[in-house]
C-alpha cells in the first residue's frame, strides 16, 4: 500500500454498520494547487457518512445527539468519527493532500469532473458520457 494513502477498510474492530445519509455526493475531489518544483502527494479519503456527518454538524448546524438520531449511529460513534474526519480535512489542507470521496459513484463510475465528464442526469451530461 502507497504510504499516506488511506484505505477506505483500514479501521480495527467491528465492521461498520450502514449509516442513514442524505443524498450522495456525484464524483467530488479536491486536489491543491500544483507548483513546479512541489511535490504534493498523497491523499485522504472520505466516506460518505464522513461527509454527512461534516454537514449535519458544521454546516446544519445540528447538535452531535441530533445528529446521530438522524443517522442512526450512536453519539459516541457520531463524536469519534467526526474526530477522525476533521483530522482527515485538517491533514489534507495542511499537507497538501487531495480529498476523494471513497464510494463515489461518479468517480467509480468514470465521471470526474477533473476530467471534465458529467454524470448523465446532471445538467450538461448525456447518456453516452461524452467528454465536453
Amino acid at each position: 500500500m502507497n504510504p499516506g494513502v488511506q484505505d477506505e477498510n483500514s479501521h480495527r474492530g467491528r465492521p461498520r454498520i450502514r449509516r442513514k445519509s442524505g443524498k450522495r455526493m456525484w464524483g467530488r475531489c479536491f486536489e491543491p494547487c500544483r507548483f513546479e518544483g512541489v511535490d504534493s502527494t498523497g491523499q485522504v479519503i472520505l466516506r460518505q457518512d464522513e461527509l454527512e456527518i461534516l454537514r449535519l454538524i458544521d454546516i446544519e448546524g445540528l447538535s452531535q445527539e441530533e445528529a446521530s438520531e438522524k443517522m442512526g449511529i450512536s453519539r459516541r460513534t457520531l463524536w469519534r468519527d467526526l474526530q477522525e474526519t476533521r483530522k482527515k480535512c485538517a491533514e489534507a489542507l495542511i499537507y497538501g493532500k487531495k480529498i476523494t470521496l471513497a464510494g463515489c459513484a461518479g468517480n467509480e463510475q468514470g465521471f470526474c469532473h477533473r476530467q471534465r465528464r458529467e454524470p448523465p442526469d446532471s445538467p450538461g451530461g448525456s447518456d453516452d458520457m461524452k467528454e465536453t
